[in-house]
């Protein structure tokens, strides 16, 4: 509520990325993992799969805490086919506030199931914040060690039938916030 108040009557544009519940929700499970958070995937996934955690519910408070604000979203699975694209929508000023030309490759390895179950099984002994120096550091050689197989896939909070139903969830949402006469939604 300070930012609404500190920007409630300037004209302020919100910029964000929806993704996919499914893929997002697992990226932050992994990121957590890697600073520190010691519960196992099966603890967390019915927590973040409740409708309060659902896009367009965040984007309602958005709009609340930021009356009168522009809201523009876009797809994040989209972003680096539709980059340029995308920006070319934005007025010049707006635009400039993005990085062009992102990198191809992906900024961090996946950890695989196994990865994320040996760094839960240190956790208590290791000091996950200098696992961003990206040298070869614990979880590299874990990743390398326990890489993303068929039989062994990236961490996920989701059962075949769970994934399938938040990928479904995010279709529904997608379709509810493109009607939305109030926020910009960006798509190609």
């Amino acid at each position: 509520t300070l930012m609404g108040r500190l920007f409630g009557e300037r004209q302020t544009t919100i910029f964000f990325a929806i993704r996919s519940y499914d893929k997002f929700l697992d990226s932050a499970y992994s990121e957590a993992v890697r600073a520190g958070f010691d519960l196992p995937p099966e603890a967390l996934g019915p927590l973040l799969a409740q409708d309060h955690m659902r896009w367009p519910a965040f984007t309602d408070r958005v709009c609340a805490l930021f009356p009168g604000a522009q809201i523009t979203i876009w797809q994040h699975e989209t972003y680096r086919e539709n980059e340029e694209a995308l920006l070319a929508r934005l007025p010049g000023t707006e635009a400039a506030l993005f990085q062009r030309a992102l990198p191809r490759e992906d900024l961090r390895v996946s950890l695989s199931r196994d990865a994320g179950r040996a760094l839960l099984a240190v956790h208590p002994f290791t000091d996950f914040k200098k696992l961003r120096d990206g040298q070869q550091d614990m979880a590299e050689a874990l990743a390398l060690a326990f890489p993303v197989t068929p039989d062994n896939p990236s961490v996920t909070l989701w059962s075949d039938t769970e994934r399938a139903a938040l990928q479904g969830r995010y279709a529904e949402d997608v379709a509810r916030l493109h009607a939305r006469s109030d926020i910009e939604f960006l798509s190609f």
